[in-house]
């Protein structure tokens, strides 16, 4: 094997892991909004919250005896920006079609994005994003006459969450080792979606 194919190996585990999160993602959401019907936004958001989170302690049983404040509160900064994504987005596809509501919320980390970019090559990167995301909400277009305001509204917050989650995220994986941060983040966002 040469030195120049190894980084390309290395790379279809994470494309593959990406893939994966992408779609079931989306397929939860659609499974979730499938329910509202039975179960509010707010109840199914606490409820995916509440199963992550036990989940996530119970595989990585983060040591948080040995935290410190910075741990700790990087965790809860994660945890918030994840509950207020979670609560916002399943507000938003209560009240518009799923395709546009994604659309809409990935203005948030496509404009994080373009703010924190350097290079001219993430610009095409970015551009080619957000091509995307247009062809997927003109394709959900079709057909709708209008859009209910707080839907939009509460798919922009998620967006702006969205963003928020994605810097509170590097923190916290730059402060707390391992995946402890992250099962941690899920306890604190589903404590938070109770009330």
């Amino acid at each position: 094997m040469s030195p120049s194919s190894a980084p390309s190996r290395n790379l279809l585990p994470a494309i593959g892991a990406l893939l994966l999160a992408a779609s079931t993602l989306q397929f939860g959401s659609t499974l979730a909004a499938m329910t509202f019907d039975r179960v509010d936004p707010l109840g199914i958001s606490a409820w995916r919250l509440w199963i992550a989170a036990i989940v996530l302690l119970v595989i990585t049983r983060p040591k948080v005896h040995r935290w410190s404040r910075d741990q700790w509160l990087a965790s809860v900064w994660l945890g918030l920006s994840l509950g207020a994504m979670n609560v916002t987005f399943y507000q938003a596809i209560e009240r518009l079609p799923i395709g546009i509501a994604v659309s809409i919320e990935f203005l948030g980390p496509l404009t994080l994005s373009a703010v924190l970019s350097k290079r001219a090559r993430d610009f095409i990167w970015i551009g080619l994003a957000f091509v995307a995301m247009v062809l997927l909400a003109v394709e959900s277009f079709v057909g709708v006459s209008s859009l209910d305001p707080w839907g939009v509204v509460f798919a922009l917050a998620a967006g702006a969450c969205w963003a928020l989650y994605i810097i509170a995220g590097t923190n916290a994986g730059a402060k707390i080792e391992g995946t402890g941060g992250l099962a941690m983040a899920f306890a604190v966002s589903a404590v938070a979606a109770v009330p």
